[in-house]
């Protein structure tokens, strides 16, 4: 699955021998062509407890390091005991938001340490993005897709935050597009942003409690579990 990879980036060899001990646990890996459009990668935690990395194609490639470090990544901050939420599959996209929002940052901070170019990376999502956002020239009215759109604006704005920080960029063209767009999910994601940065997210406690607090929020206890 790996080979490939391993022999091609020597960022992703510096990460994978530094860190993948670390997990301490066997890593299972799947390919499944079924992930939602603009996804291709997936970590996820079983109920069983097994850990599984799914991928939309195998083997990976060079191309692929960054994700597949990030993934791995997120293997990491559950050996360190940060918690997630899960969901029937049916709720699958919106509890990966939810879960992606706070704990993208604190795995694309630890890649930096490896060279990994998040900027890049940033643009590269930036453009998925406006793409699938270029169909809904209004905003979702449905409980559900109102919250898991404002998990998304808030991760955009983090992301932002992490990756323009080395670049000395001052201008998020995202949260200009969209706050004209979309203005009523953009107050509401940043209400999402106050109560992140009130609680904070660097340590298992205060990502349980904010957890904890977004599914009471946004009444998603009967759709995601933690």
């Amino acid at each position: 699955m790996l080979g490939a990879l391993l022999a091609s980036s020597k960022k992703f060899l510096a990460f994978y021998q530094a860190e993948r001990g670390k997990i301490g646990k066997e890593v299972h890996w799947a390919q499944d062509s079924s992930l939602p459009v603009g996804i291709d990668y997936r970590s996820t935690r079983l109920q069983t407890g097994m850990q599984v990395i799914r991928l939309r194609r195998v083997p990976a490639v060079a191309s692929d390091a960054m994700k597949i470090a990030h993934e791995l990544g997120h293997l990491l901050l559950d050996a360190e005991g940060f918690p997630a939420t899960g969901a029937e599959r049916q709720f699958e996209t919106i509890s990966s938001a939810l879960n992606s929002m706070l704990h993208d940052p604190l795995v694309d901070s630890r890649l930096q340490i490896y060279g990994f170019d998040l900027w890049g990376e940033y643009q590269n999502e930036l453009t998925e993005t406006f793409r699938q956002l270029a169909s809904s020239p209004a905003e979702p009215s449905g409980r559900v897709d109102r919250a898991h759109w404002a998990f998304n604006y808030a991760a955009k704005i983090l992301d932002w935050e992490l990756a323009s920080h080395e670049r000395g960029v001052s201008s998020n063209e995202f949260q200009s597009w969209f706050d004209s767009r979309y203005p009523a999910i953009a107050q509401e994601g940043q209400r999402l942003l106050a109560l992140v940065r009130e609680v904070g997210y660097d340590s298992p406690e205060k990502q349980t409690a904010l957890f904890k607090e977004i599914i009471r929020r946004y009444r998603l206890d009967r759709l995601v579990f933690l």
